[in-house]
């Protein structure tokens, strides 16, 4: 048998070498981001006036996100919460917030904070410091700034875990807090505990047939997670009962025809539109004896409707409708102009995302045109969310429009013949 290798203790004096190392490269990338940050709004000249010791107590008011744990009695695999605090860690890098009209990433904003809390409490008295901080000061609150980096964290965490709960399966909530790091080298943590609550789903008889539906939930900021439930008078004549409210649930044929229907969109954003409408149900239409709730996504776009049955006590979405079908008021606008027929429709694959969000309208006007006048044009708003190799739908649009000009020519060919036979 071979004998185990006993590992070497590292000496004090290792590990204090180990130590200062991992605290100089710590500092060095705080000084980075605080660089970038101040170029980015227009102050890096002053840069140079701060010195190693100042720019050390800045970066002990930093405040980072650190890697979520499972709140007390809840089950998450170690794997998912590595995967949230990468994709917290990866977006903080990313300017995709505003301060005063200037886009700022998380960790940006951080760094303005810890600056700004230097300035206005540290900074007194230092001559060479004061035109700076006059100046900053009176543009960036310190206070303002805090609350910004504490919200912006709250919502990247809040996109993640929504993104990742899926009425089939189970739903994630979060809760937040800041603690001082008090281990060199030092830093205020914004750390979070996640929670999961595993989907609920019941059996209903829904013409006739019994048919699993699952349950919706959601998780905001201000509760970390609740069963959804609207009021019955949402509905009108469509409910009977006495109950003050309904339990919405929806069906595995809408989440599928969503996913085909919507086609560009991944699962994690599907999963995120689909909690972040149903936290919005205020109002339905009601169209042809359908009872329709409208789905918006990204830039406030209508991609379609889900259509709900009254079920006893209980709402449930049963399909998706994507907004060029039948029994949809923009979807029978476009029969009427158009002519097209459901099976065309299906056919030229007008009934999916990927169609409208590739095709070129500045090359194609009469397309344009359509889209304007069945009044669905938003549709072209999409086409950034598009990838490069998703373009052969553009060509589909075009051949499209041919399609239906040859329609409307042979409609007008039949009806000329007819009158001719009239007035004979």
């Amino acid at each position: 048998m071979s004998k185990k290798k006993n590992k070497k203790k590292k000496l004090p004096q290792q590990k204090a070498l180990k130590d200062h190392n991992c605290y100089k490269l710590v500092l060095s990338q705080f000084k980075e981001t605080l660089y970038r940050a101040m170029e980015q709004v227009g102050y890096e000249a002053y840069f140079p006036l701060l010195k190693d010791s100042e720019l050390e107590l800045m970066r002990c008011s930093v405040l980072k996100p650190v890697r979520p744990i499972c709140f007390p009695g809840h089950q998450i695999p170690s794997k998912k919460l590595q995967l949230i605090n990468n994709e917290i860690q990866t977006s903080s890098r990313q300017r995709i917030f505003q301060v005063n009209d200037i886009y700022l990433s998380t960790q940006e904003c951080s760094s303005l904070f810890a600056l700004a809390s230097f300035l206005e409490n540290k900074a007194d008295g230092v001559e060479i410091l004061a035109e700076f901080r006059t100046k900053f000061l009176k543009r960036f609150e310190t206070e303002k700034l805090y609350k910004l980096v504490y919200h912006w964290y709250g919502r990247l965490m809040l996109q993640f875990i929504i993104s990742s709960s899926n009425p089939r399966t189970k739903y994630y909530a979060y809760t937040s807090s800041i603690e001082t790091v008090k281990v060199r080298p030092f830093y205020m943590a914004y750390s979070s505990s996640i929670m999961v609550h595993n989907a609920q789903s019941t059996m209903l008889k829904i013409h006739g047939t019994y048919r699993p539906v699952f349950r919706l939930g959601k998780t905001d900021f201000k509760v970390h997670f609740k069963w959804i439930s609207i009021p019955s008078s949402l509905v009108g004549n469509y409910y009977n009962g006495k109950e003050k409210e309904l339990g919405v649930y929806i069906q595995s044929h809408a989440l599928n025809r969503l996913a085909e229907r919507l086609d560009i969109l991944d699962e994690s954003s599907l999963n995120f539109y689909l909690n972040i409408r149903m936290e919005e149900i205020h109002a339905f239409e009601f169209y042809r004896g359908y009872l329709l709730f409208p789905f918006i996504i990204v830039n406030n776009v209508k991609v379609g409707y889900f259509v709900a049955n009254v079920v006893g006590d209980k709402l449930v979405f049963r399909t998706f409708l994507f907004v060029t079908h039948n029994c949809t008021p923009e979807g029978d606008r476009l029969k009427e102009i158009s002519g097209l027929q459901k099976n065309d429709i299906k056919y030229w694959q007008f009934d999916r995302l990927s169609t409208f969000a590739s095709a070129n309208v500045d090359d194609n006007p009469a397309l344009h045109n359509l889209l304007k006048e069945v009044g669905i044009d938003d549709l072209i708003k999409l086409k950034p969310f598009m990838t490069d190799s998703e373009n052969l739908q553009d060509s589909l649009a075009g051949e499209l429009m041919t399609y239906i000009e040859k329609g409307k020519r042979e409609t007008e060919d039949v009806s000329f013949s007819e009158n001719e036979l009239c007035m004979g």
